[in-house]
C-alpha cells in the first residue's frame, strides 16, 4: 500500500510538472553522499553540503569531500543534518546528528568542535544537532536539537544559554527540527510532535500553537521547516499540509482550506522550505518541489517541479533542503537522488532529443534528425531518419506523420523545406516526394523514378527557384516540380553539367547561376540553362569532392560545406577554413548565417561559428546541451526570432546566435584550489598517491618548497552555471607574453617547475565572447632547496673566494720563491757570464790591438802610396786642365777655338777630349770654353778699360748681342747692368 501510495503521488505531481531544466550531481562527480541534507555558501563563493557521510564542497568546478585529518576530528563518515555559512565571519557551522557542533574557518582551515561536556554547564546540552540559525545581529547562533531543546552560542567564548522546558515556561517539548528568529524578540520552535512554538527570547515564556481545526490550529503536529518571509508570515511545513501563520493577527492560513491546491500541499509531508525571490519553495515528501508565488495566498499561482527521468524533472521524489546561491542558481538536496541544480540563466544551447516514452511531448520518436524547417505558424517540422515526420509547436511534439498521413511508402526522410507559397515538402530516401499547404495539411505524393541508369532517387535536397519550381536533387540527378505540383524536367549529366546525378545540395547566386553539390564530383556552377560554367573537385585544387551544403550569403558571396572544410566564395576570391584555421572539426554538415553576418557550422563534433571577414573562428564542442552526436547533412533552420535549429542523430540543437555573441559584463575571475601532486607508490593495497588539495580564499601569494613543484591551480568564476559556458586562457608572466589556452576543465598544471618566483594569470570568457580584461593574478613561488637557499649560496661564494684567496696566496708566495731562485740562478749565471766576459774581452782587447797596430802600420803604408799617387794624378788633371785653359786664352779673339782646334792642340781626339772634360770638370769643352771666356769678361768689365763690343770682340763673339745674351745666361743680368752695379758696390 506504500509504494502504491507513492506512486499515485507521483504520477500526480508528473501531471502538473513544471518546465525547468536541471542537472543532476551524485557520488559519481565527487559528492560524499546522494542523501543531502543542507546547503550553504560561504563568503567566498564556496558551497557546502551536509550529507549521510559527512561534508561536501563545491568550488564553483568541483566537488571534494572535507577531510581534516584521520582521527576523531574529521567530518568524514558524520552524518550531517545541517550546515550554515556565519554572516560576519568565515565560519562554516556544521550540524551532525550525533557528534555535535562544529565550525570550519574557510580562510584559515581551523577546525573547532562543540560537544557536551557533563562537567561543564555551560556546554551545548547534547550533541544531536537539527538546525542552526542566526540571532537578529548575526552576533551569536541559534542550535536546535532533538532531545534539549535550543541553544543559543556565543560565538567568541563558545558557552551556550539552554531554552528548553527547563528554562522556558510553557515550552511543551525539547525535541525539535526547526528555528527562525524573527528580529523582533520572538524565536519560533518546530517541534517534532507539539506543533509550534513561539519563544519571547526576553521573558523566556513561550506559546504553544498545536495541531487541530480552524485558523488557530496547525494541520500537522511534526513541525520540520520555519520560515519567514519578507512579509513577515511564518511559513510551517508540517507533517500533514502548509500552513501560514499572520503574527500580527494570530491567526493561521492552512492550505487545505485553500481551494485549487494541489493535493500534497494541503496534507502532504512538508519536509523543508525556502523563501526564494518571493516565491516559496516547498518540498513535500515523495512529490518532489512546489513554487508558490506569495502575492496572493488565496488563489496562490502554484508551480511543480516532479520527479521522473527527464532533463526537467527531479532525481528523486523527496527533497530534504533547498538554496538559493548568491547568483540565483537553485540547488536541491534530495534524499537518495543527489544534488538538484536550477541555473539561473538558460544554457546558450539546448536541445529536443528522442526519448522511447512516446508520452513524452517534450522528445522526438526517432533518434536522428536529416531535416529541419518551420512554417509560417511558427511550426518546426522535422524529417526523421526511420520515425516519419514530427511537428513541434512551443517546445511541444504535436503531431508525427508517417506513411499513412504523407501517401509514401518509406518513413525515412532526408530534408524538409518550406516554398515561397506556404507549401511544405519532405523527401524520402525511397525516392518520394510529399507535398502540402501548411494550412490543410492534405499531403500528396509523387513518386520520382530513377534515370540515367541509376537505380535510386532518394531525395537529398530541395531549392526553389526565382519562378517558383522546386529543384530536387536526387541520387539521380534534379528533378523539376513545377508551382502546379507537376513533375516537368530532370536534369542529369546527360543534358546538364552537373559533375555527377548524385546531387546533395542546390543554390542560387547573385547572378542567378545554380551551385550544385555532389557526393563525389565535386561542386558545379551551372548557367541558368543548366550548362557548366565552372566545375571544383579535387583534380583542380579544391579541397575535396564531397559537398554537403551550400548557402548563398548575399553580396556575391557563397558558402560551401565539404568534408574537408568550409570554402567561402567572395566576389571571386576562394577561401577555405580546416583545423589549420582553428575548426575542431572540418567535416562541415550544414551551414546559417546569423544578423551578424557570422557563419554557424554544424560539424561531426560540434557547432562552430566563422567570422569569413576577419577569419575569426569559434568552436562549441560536443556536450550535455549541444548533444554528443553527429549532425546532419544540410539539417537547419531558423525561426522568427533568429534562433538556429540544427539536426543532429540525437535531435535537435536550438540557440541564438545573438545570445552567444553579444558582450558580457566581465567575468569575476577566482582562484580556488591548490592541488600538490606527491609520489605515487605501489604497495600490495595497490597504488596510491600522495596528493595534497589546499582552498586557495583571500589570498594573491602561494608559497612552495622545491619538493612542491608539480601541482594544479583551479579557477573559475564561482558560479556553476556558467562553468560549461566559460572558457579559460594562461600565461607564466616570466616565461613570456603568449597566452594558453585550457583545454580541459578549469585548472592548469605545472609539472618541475624550477625554483624561483611566478606569477600567474588568467582570464576568461564565455564562449563565444570576448577575453574579459580583468585578470586573475596569483604570485607563485617555489623555493629553492637547502643547498640552493640564498644563505647557502651566499655561504658558497664567501668559500669560494676564501679558496681562491687561499690558493693565490699559495701560487703567489710559489712565483715569490721561483722567481727568488730564478733570479739567485739567473745572477750566479749573470756573474759567471760576465767574469767570462771579461776574459774573453781581454784576450780580444789584447789580439786587437795587435792586429789593429798591425792594420795601422800597414794603412799608414798604403795611405802613403795613395797619397802620393793622387797627388800624382791631380797633378796630371790640373796640369791638363791649364794646358786646356791657356789654350782657351790664347786663342780667345780667333775665330779657330772649337773642340776640334782644342783637341788637335792636346793631341787628343775630340771623343776623347770630351770624355776627359766631363770626368774632370764635369763639363763639356765647349761649356767649359764658354766658362773661360765669361770669366775673362767679368775681370775686363770690373777693370773697365773696354768697352761691351771691345770685350765681345776680344772674347771671340761674333756680335756683341750674343755676347751681352751669353753673359745674361751666366750671371742673370746684362753687362751694362753689372758695370753699374760694381760701380755702385
Amino acid at each position: 500500500m506504500k509504494y502504491l501510495t507513492i506512486i499515485l503521488i507521483s504520477l500526480f505531481c508528473i501531471k502538473s510538472r513544471a518546465q525547468r531544466n536541471i542537472q543532476k550531481f551524485d557520488i559519481r562527480d565527487g559528492l560524499s553522499s546522494n542523501y543531502v541534507n543542507g546547503i550553504t555558501q560561504d563568503k567566498h563563493g564556496f558551497l557546502w553540503f551536509a550529507t549521510e557521510e559527512g561534508l561536501s564542497s563545491l568550488d564553483g568546478s568541483n566537488f571534494r569531500t572535507f577531510y581534516v585529518n584521520s582521527n576523531r576530528d574529521s567530518t568524514k563518515g558524520v552524518a550531517l543534518n545541517v550546515v550554515f555559512s556565519d554572516a560576519k565571519e568565515p565560519l562554516v557551522w556544521i550540524g551532525a546528528q550525533r557528534d555535535g557542533l562544529a565550525s570550519y574557518n574557510v580562510e584559515s582551515g581551523k577546525l573547532t568542535y562543540y560537544r557536551h561536556n557533563p562537567k561543564d554547564p555551560n556546554s551545548i546540552a547534547t550533541n544531536d544537532i537539527t538546525s542552526i540559525a542566526p540571532t537578529a545581529d548575526s552576533t551569536k547562533i541559534w542550535v536546535s536539537t532533538f532531545w534539549q531543546g535550543v541553544e543559543l552560542l556565543d560565538k567568541t567564548t563558545g558557552s551556550c544559554r539552554h531554552f528548553n522546558t527547563a528554562t522556558v515556561s510553557g515550552l511543551p517539548e525539547n525535541r525539535v527540527w526547526s528555528i527562525a528568529d524573527d528580529s523582533h524578540g520572538h524565536l519560533y520552535v518546530g517541534h517534532n510532535s507539539k506543533g509550534m512554538s513561539i519563544i519571547d527570547i526576553g521573558s523566556r515564556h513561550a506559546v504553544n500553537i498545536k495541531k487541530g481545526d480552524g485558523d488557530k490550529c496547525l494541520p500537522g503536529a511534526g513541525v520540520n521547516k520555519i520560515v519567514i518571509d519578507d512579509d513577515g508570515r511564518v511559513w510551517t511545513a508540517t507533517n500533514n499540509g502548509l500552513a501560514v501563520y499572520y503574527p500580527q493577527e494570530n491567526r493561521l492560513l492552512r492550505f487545505d482550506a485553500i481551494d485549487d491546491v494541489p493535493t500534497p500541499l494541503k496534507s502532504g509531508n512538508i519536509s523543508t522550505l525556502a523563501y526564494i525571490d518571493r516565491q516559496m519553495w516547498v518540498a513535500v515528501e515523495l512529490c518532489g518541489v512546489y513554487v508558490i508565488d506569495t502575492q496572493n495566498l488565496l488563489h496562490p499561482k502554484i508551480e511543480h517541479i516532479g520527479y521522473w527521468y527527464r532533463s526537467e524533472d527531479l532525481s528523486s521524489p523527496s527533497v530534504r533542503s533547498i538554496f538559493k546561491d548568491r547568483y540565483g542558481n537553485i540547488w536541491l538536496g534530495t534524499w537518495s537522488g543527489g544534488l538538484n541544480f536550477i541555473s539561473h540563466r538558460p544554457s546558450m544551447f539546448s536541445t529536443f532529443p528522442f526519448d522511447p516514452n512516446v508520452s513524452n511531448t517534450r522528445s522526438l520518436t526517432d533518434k536522428t534528425v536529416l531535416g529541419l524547417c518551420f512554417d509560417s505558424h511558427n511550426r518546426l517540422w522535422a524529417a526523421m531518419d526511420g520515425g516519419g515526420v514530427v511537428m513541434i509547436e512551443n517546445g511541444q511534439r504535436k503531431a508525427t506523420l508517417s506513411t499513412e498521413q504523407l501517401g509514401t511508402s518509406d518513413n525515412t526522410f532526408d530534408t524538409a523545406y518550406r516554398s515561397s507559397d506556404g507549401k511544405l515538402w519532405f523527401g524520402s530516401y525511397g525516392g518520394w516526394v510529399a507535398m502540402a499547404d501548411e494550412n490543410t495539411l492534405q499531403f500528396r505524393a509523387i513518386k520520382l523514378e530513377p534515370q540515367n541508369g541509376n537505380t535510386h532517387a532518394d531525395v537529398r535536397c530541395f531549392f526553389e527557384d526565382i519562378n517558383g519550381n522546386m529543384l530536387i536533387g536526387t541520387g539521380s540527378g534534379i528533378y523539376v516540380i513545377d508551382k502546379e505540383g507537376q513533375l516537368t524536367r530532370h536534369y542529369d549529366t546527360r543534358n546538364s553539367g552537373i559533375g555527377e546525378d548524385n546531387v546533395h545540395s542546390i543554390s542560387r547566386d547573385s547572378q542567378g547561376n545554380y551551385w550544385i553539390g555532389t557526393f563525389g564530383q565535386g561542386l558545379s556552377i551551372l548557367s541558368p540553362a543548366m550548362k557548366r560554367i565552372k566545375n571544383y573537385h579535387t583534380n583542380n585544387g579544391f579541397c575535396s569532392n564531397a559537398i554537403n551544403h551550400i548557402l548563398h550569403v548575399g553580396r556575391g558571396i557563397m558558402a560551401v560545406a565539404t568534408s574537408a572544410g568550409l570554402v567561402v566564395f567572395d566576389n571571386g576570391k576562394t577561401t577555405t577554413f580546416t583545423k589549420r584555421d582553428g575548426l575542431v572539426n572540418q567535416q562541415i554538415r550544414a551551414i546559417a548565417i546569423d544578423s551578424n553576418q557570422l557563419l554557424w557550422l554544424s560539424t561531426n563534433k560540434g557547432l562552430a561559428y566563422i567570422d569569413y571577414k576577419t577569419r575569426r573562428v569559434m568552436n562549441f564542442p560536443n556536450n550535455d546541451y549541444i548533444g554528443y552526436g553527429e549532425f546532419s547533412n544540410g539539417a537547419v533552420t531558423t525561426d522568427g526570432n533568429g534562433n538556429l535549429y540544427f539536426g543532429y542523430n540525437g535531435g535537435i540543437c536550438k540557440f541564438n546566435p545573438i545570445d552567444i555573441t553579444k558582450p558580457h559584463p566581465d567575468l569575476l575571475l577566482q582562484f580556488t584550489s591548490l592541488t600538490i601532486y606527491g609520489e605515487t607508490s605501489v604497495s600490495a593495497g595497490g597504488v596510491s598517491t600522495k596528493d595534497i588539495m589546499i582552498p586557495i580564499v583571500n589570498t594573491t601569494e602561494v608559497s612552495l618548497d622545491y619538493t612542491q613543484n608539480t601541482f594544479s591551480i583551479g579557477f573559475n568564476t564561482r558560479d556553476f552555471a556558467l562553468e560549461s559556458e566559460v572558457a579559460y586562457s594562461y600565461r607564466l608572466r616570466e616565461l613570456g607574453a603568449h597566452w594558453f589556452d585550457v583545454t580541459a576543465g578549469s585548472q592548469v598544471t605545472f609539472r618541475n617547475l624550477s625554483p624561483g618566483s611566478y606569477t600567474l594569470e588568467v582570464r576568461c570568457r564565455l564562449k563565444g565572447g570576448e577575453w574579459s580584461k580583468q585578470t586573475a593574478t596569483l604570485h607563485i613561488t617555489v623555493a629553492p632547496p637547502l643547498w640552493r637557499s640564498w644563505w647557502a649560496v651566499t655561504i658558497y661564494v664567501v668559500l669560494l673566494i676564501a679558496i681562491v684567496a687561499y690558493n693565490f696566496i699559495v701560487y703567489r708566495r710559489r712565483m715569490i720563491r721561483r722567481h727568488e731562485y730564478r733570479m739567485k740562478a739567473a745572477k750566479q749565471q749573470h756573474e759567471m757570464a760576465l767574469n767570462q766576459e771579461k776574459l774573453q774581452f781581454y784576450i780580444n782587447a789584447e789580439r786587437e790591438a795587435r792586429d789593429k797596430l798591425a792594420e795601422k802600420e800597414a794603412r799608414d803604408e798604403n795611405e802613403e802610396k795613395r797619397r802620393l799617387a793622387q797627388e800624382y794624378l791631380q797633378e796630371n788633371e790640373n796640369s791638363f786642365i791649364r794646358q786646356v785653359a791657356t789654350i782657351i786664352s790664347d786663342n780667345l779673339s780667333s775665330g779657330r777655338l772649337d773642340i776640334s782646334f782644342i783637341a788637335g792642340e792636346m793631341n787628343m781626339s775630340t771623343s776623347s777630349l770630351y770624355r776627359k772634360m766631363k770626368s774632370l770638370t764635369g763639363m763639356g769643352p765647349n761649356e767649359f770654353i764658354n766658362k773661360v771666356k765669361m770669366k775673362q769678361a767679368e775681370e775686363m768689365l770690373i777693370q773697365g778699360k773696354l768697352s761691351i763690343s771691345e770685350i765681345a770682340f776680344r772674347l771671340g763673339y761674333s756680335t756683341p748681342a750674343y755676347f751681352r745674351q751669353c753673359f745674361k745666361e751666366e750671371f742673370g743680368m746684362p753687362p751694362s747692368e753689372f758695370v753699374k752695379r760694381n760701380l755702385t758696390e
